[in-house]
């Protein structure tokens, strides 16, 4: 599905910067949690399917429970008071066993969650596949701005002209400004720095220009 690459790469990017700034965290964790992976009997309670059980962050578990219950809505096993419902009861009962949760960090698990469940059908072979995935997408996109993440900006930065004639990309101290160079991702930036300065994000960037360089040392874009 080529045309929804731009839209996939985004999130992506846009998930994994926020995922990587999360604190390191070990513990047991399942690993695919969700709840057709939990038996129950009248006289006990068993989770299954332990192959990709593992040391980390525990709310994977919690995150990806909850983004099984915006799959099931998308397939109509759920209607969305059910989802919210189960949701609630859930999270409330995490919480009074393992303390308050970093709403924040709990979200963008979600979106991750959700990203690794993308193409679940067509893995699963289902005829409509493409409709299914691209509704997915369009629910990530959907949770992704309630959560903050920036919109895409490809129209804006379309416009953006780069222009880097020292090859400053490739001096290894420079490394660190690549993703300045890449207007997408300095898009994303500019809009951050603006509406935290001043609320709002106006304009876009017209060019990005490497004037000065001096090799292992300094650079002036």
């Amino acid at each position: 599905l080529p045309h929804l690459a731009e839209r996939v790469r985004h999130l992506s990017e846009s998930i994994a910067r926020q995922v990587m700034e999360f604190p390191h965290i070990e513990t047991p964790t399942h690993g695919d949690f969700h709840s057709k992976q939990v038996v129950i009997n009248p006289s006990d309670i068993g989770v299954l399917d332990l192959d990709e059980a593992h040391l980390g962050d525990p709310l994977l578990d919690l995150a990806n429970f909850l983004g099984h219950l915006e799959i099931y809505q998308l397939r109509g096993q759920l209607s969305r008071d059910d989802s919210e419902r189960i949701a609630g009861i859930f999270l409330k009962a995490y919480q009074q066993s393992s303390g308050p949760v970093d709403m924040n960090r709990l979200q963008f698990r979600i979106l991750a969650s959700l990203m690794r469940l993308l193409h679940a059908p067509f893995r699963n072979c289902l005829s409509d596949w493409p409709q299914r995935m691209e509704r997915t997408l369009g629910r990530i996109e959907q949770l992704a701005a309630e959560y903050g993440v920036p919109p895409r900006t490809s129209q804006a930065t379309d416009r953006t002209m780069v222009s880097d004639p020292y090859d400053v990309r490739l001096d290894p101290p420079f490394h660190v400004v690549a993703p300045a160079f890449d207007p997408p991702t300095a898009e994303i930036m500019r809009q951050k720095v603006l509406t935290e300065s001043i609320g709002r994000s106006p304009g876009w960037w017209q060019s990005i220009t490497v004037k000065r360089h001096k090799p292992q040392r300094r650079c002036l874009v």
